[in-house]
């Protein structure tokens, strides 16, 4: 339970890329409401919802548990409108040759296959690669496949 408690998920929940709902009792005895609001402050696009319980989680036949459920059933049908705009592939900022990259690696090729399909050294295809996952906002191959199916390329697979 120490090192339960002595997480710091700072970082982690700067990175965090889609909406949340935080929802906090304001006189927890577990966490105290000012770590729901400090936690709340770091993740973009998050929604903090402060519930009038001193439960860690309240219970079903308090007041706060019917305003827990209609705030989770508001949040999980509201449009993530930041989240779509997120989703939209920015290949207008992509260069030819790093959109010819980006192709590749949406086709399922390794760097040493993308290298000798446009005739270039494995190091700067690593060098494209950077440069377009800063671009797109993605940090592991997998992302950038995933977001460049989605956007339609890849399909000479």
């Amino acid at each position: 339970m120490r090192n339960g408690w002595n997480v710091d998920v700072r970082e982690a929940a700067r990175k965090i890329k889609c909406p949340v709902l935080i929802l906090h009792c304001e006189r927890d005895v577990v966490v105290p409401i000012d770590q729901g609001h400090l936690l709340a402050s770091l993740i973009p696009d998050c929604r903090f919802v402060q519930l009038n319980s001193e439960n860690h989680m309240p219970l079903g036949d308090e007041p706060a548990w019917s305003r827990l459920v209609a705030e989770v059933k508001a949040f999980l049908q509201k449009p993530a409108e930041s989240l779509v705009r997120r989703s939209r592939l920015p290949l207008n900022e992509l260069t030819a040759r790093e959109r010819a990259v980006l192709e590749r690696i949406a086709e399922g090729l390794d760097n040493s296959e993308i290298a000798a399909s446009l005739g270039l050294s494995e190091k700067t295809v690593r060098n494209h690669i950077t440069r377009v996952f800063d671009k797109i906002g993605v940090q592991h191959r997998y992302q950038a496949i995933v977001r460049a199916r989605d956007a339609g390329l890849g399909r000479a697979i």
